[in-house]
């Protein structure tokens, strides 16, 4: 059984905290130098070398309307099975059971698949798939600058 399966990873993108399922994320890293690609939309930070495999490096915090990233921040990469994606987060708060969840409320924001209460605060589930189309549709969009 997969041991991420029951468990969140918690990270603060611009002050809100958020939540992926942890099976979902490989690794949590500083940020290596990162490579600029040319013709990208602004929140592409630009590409990693990640164990010998280049994962595209996405300002979370940008691409969601809320401001540009923290510099001290981090990156979540994503499973590989979803994604060659490496999401840049103001920092990582804390890994938690999913037993923890106190409460779970439907969400109005398009990246967030529900609202959770875990020891009285609330965190954001991102709609991890929603993102991925998200992003792809922003660079196949021919008014990219």
């Amino acid at each position: 059984m997969n041991e991420g399966v029951n468990r969140l990873i918690l990270f603060k993108v611009a002050g809100l905290i958020y939540a992926l399922r942890l099976g979902d994320v490989a690794e949590v890293i500083e940020p290596p130098p990162i490579y600029p690609v040319p013709g990208t939309p602004g929140s592409f930070s630009g590409m990693i070398n990640f164990h010998g495999n280049l994962v595209a490096v996405v300002d979370l915090a940008d691409f969601m309307g809320r401001g540009g990233r923290n510099p001290n921040g981090q990156l979540l990469v994503v499973a590989a099975s979803i994604a060659n994606l490496a999401l840049w987060v103001e920092s990582v708060d804390s890994v938690c059971s999913a037993d923890l969840v106190k409460e779970e409320s439907a969400s109005g924001e398009e990246l967030v698949e529900k609202v959770l209460v875990i020891s009285g605060r609330q965190a954001r589930l991102l709609a991890l798939e929603r993102l991925v189309q998200g992003l792809e549709e922003g660079l196949a969009s021919p008014s990219r600058p």
